[in-house]
């Protein structure tokens, strides 16, 4: 049980916590977005926009979530219930993976295991080599400080 627990579990834990520090402030964000259009919308408009919930209207998308999470589901008679419970979710799965794997550092992505962050100076001052064992293949680039960094000298 211990094996499976930190051979398994564990790693697998810790991906799904990493994707939602991703994926959270998103759509926290997207949430945030979508009040100021209906702030703005308000005011061409001529009305408040929203404004009941909290200070402003701050907690007005986290009300909207929970509203949007307490409706009534209800299925048509003729609907694969299934299909129709689970269209929505792969829907929104789907769209969240992408963001996922986006790399949040040099050598660092969600469920990557992450290196030494290397500064951007030094990364582009010095020589990059890469060996690719199964063909023998070895790529070696070396890229100018000067012409790498915009013509400054070292600077960012």
């Amino acid at each position: 049980m211990v094996e499976f627990w930190w051979s398994y579990a564990w790693p697998t834990l810790w991906i799904v916590i990493q994707i939602l520090f991703l994926v959270l402030p998103l759509l926290i964000v997207v949430a945030y977005l979508t009040y100021a259009e209906r702030k703005v919308i308000g005011l061409m408009q001529l009305r408040m926009g929203p404004n009941v919930v909290g200070p402003f209207g701050l907690f007005q998308p986290f009300a909207d979530a929970l509203k949007l999470m307490t409706k009534e589901l209800i299925i048509p008679t003729g609907a694969n219930r299934v299909v129709f419970l689970l269209a929505p979710m792969l829907t929104f799965i789907l769209a969240m993976v992408g963001w996922a794997v986006i790399p949040v550092a040099e050598g660092c992505a969600v469920g990557h295991q992450c290196r030494r962050a290397v500064p951007l100076r030094d990364f582009l001052a010095r020589r990059v080599r890469h060996h690719h064992g199964r063909l023998g293949l070895e790529l070696e680039i070396s890229v100018p400080r000067r012409a790498a960094l915009g013509g400054t000298d070292g600077v960012l």
